[in-house]
């Protein structure tokens, strides 16, 4: 597993900071590879959520303090060998508008549908997105959070890259919801910052 977050110029929130990286003459065009990764994914999301009609949710960055950190992680779930088949139980992501996903290897990362877990199998050329739970709190349920796990397969390892879209951290579900405007209840909605949510 590598984990890495786009660079921030303050490191004054908890749980920030600059990623460290293999050196390049270790690992040869890793720390380049990932970082167009993380620009297409980002370009991508951004594009999700204006096809949606959640552009004004790109705005909500511009208030803050301090630009977003979204994180990427790169994952190898191993072959089954053994009795437990689980690699990651059921969950929705909790800190991120929208999470995107490349995967490769065996088919391993199911989505629930209708109350029922399906598998997601890699297919070249595309890549997942599943909506986080701070889109359906913040739209109201306009959107539904993508509940989600990865069980491990007899076949062989699974892949992945994995791109979060982190949340504007200093904005509570109340002031999101202001800002989208349209029928979504103000009232009753939570005044907790995002950021502290998780």
């Amino acid at each position: 597993m590598f984990d890495w977050a786009t660079e921030t110029p303050e490191l004054t929130i908890q749980l920030r900071g600059s990623s460290i990286w293999p050196l390049d003459s270790a690992v040869p065009g890793f720390r380049s590879s990932m970082e167009a990764f993380e620009v297409f994914a980002s370009e991508l999301a951004i594009e999700v959520l204006r096809i949606m009609g959640l552009s004004p949710i790109l705005d909500l960055y511009k208030d803050g303090e301090q630009p977003p950190q979204h994180r990427m992680k790169l994952v190898h779930y191993p072959q089954l060998t053994g009795s437990s088949s689980q690699g990651c139980g059921p969950h929705t992501d909790r800190a991120e508008w929208l999470t995107i996903i490349h995967e490769c290897g065996e088919a391993a990362l199911e989505v629930e549908i209708d109350k029922m877990m399906v598998p997601g199998p890699p297919k070249p050329g595309h890549v997942i997105v599943i909506f986080g739970q701070p889109l359906e709190d913040c739209s109201a349920k306009s959107f539904t959070a993508g509940r989600h796990q990865v069980v491990l397969s007899e076949k062989g390892d699974r892949y992945s890259a994995i791109f979060f879209m982190s949340t504007a951290h200093h904005l509570s579900v109340a002031d999101v919801r202001r800002r989208l405007g349209g029928n979504r209840a103000v009232e009753g909605a939570s005044e907790m910052p995002l950021g502290k949510v998780v």
